[in-house]
Order: structure tokens, then C-alpha cells, then sequence
């Protein structure tokens, strides 16, 4: 059996599955790139040296990496000035996300409002 098409299987989900598939991209592209110019930048150093480096805890370091977290604007241009790249660089191939947060269900009927 082949995999579905990409439009297909959106078409099947809810908003929230959509936009929660997106958020997941979201957060792993990024950690993609910011592993990728680490080793690049810094192959001498450990993910903990570099965070140590950054004056951010190596857990925030280590889950920003692994995907595991959103992090804020300030962190990025932390990072980015850690590794000697630009925001352009921690954002290389990613594109704008197309899906965008469902509103909240409402108590009466559970539907989105």
C-alpha cells in the first residue's frame, strides 16, 4: 500500500491534528539546523560546552536540539550569536507554517467557535 499524498491526508484530519503536525515540523526543522551549525561551528566542543558558551542551561540547550522546545525569540538570537550564524542560517530551509492554532472548543457544544 502507498502512502497517501501530503494534501490528501491534511484533507482527512481535523485543524487541530493539522496544526499539531505542523507544530512537530515546527520544532524539529529548527533543531535540525541548530544541531547541523553546532557540529559545524563548534565540532571541538560538547552540546554542554556550547551551551555553557551561551550562558543557557544545557537542558534548555539540549531540548531546543532535540525538538522538544519552542524556543523564544531571545534564545534563537542566543544561539545564533553562539554559533556565529545569523537567524537566516537557524531558519534555512524551513517554511512559513500554513497551518495556524484552531480557537479553543467552546463548553456548550465542544465545537471550535
Amino acid at each position: 500500500m502507498s502512502p497517501q499524498p501530503v494534501a490528501r491526508v491534511r484533507k482527512l484530519m481535523s485543524t487541530r491534528e493539522a496544526y499539531e503536525m505542523e507544530l512537530a515540523r515546527l520544532l524539529r526543522e529548527p533543531a535540525e539546523n541548530v544541531r547541523r551549525l553546532r557540529e559545524e561551528k563548534k565540532p571541538d566542543l560538547s552540546q554542554e560546552e556550547v551551551a555553557s558558551e551561551a550562558v543557557l542551561h544545557r537542558t534548555e540547550w539540549g531540548k531546543v536540539e532535540q525538538g522538544k522546545r519552542n524556543p523564544s525569540f531571545s534564545t534563537m538570537l542566543v544561539i545564533a550569536e553562539t554559533l556565529g550564524v545569523s537567524l537566516d542560517d537557524l531558519a534555512a530551509g524551513i517554511d512559513a507554517p500554513k497551518e495556524r492554532k484552531p480557537p479553543p472548543k467552546t463548553k456548550k457544544s465542544g465545537r471550535s467557535v
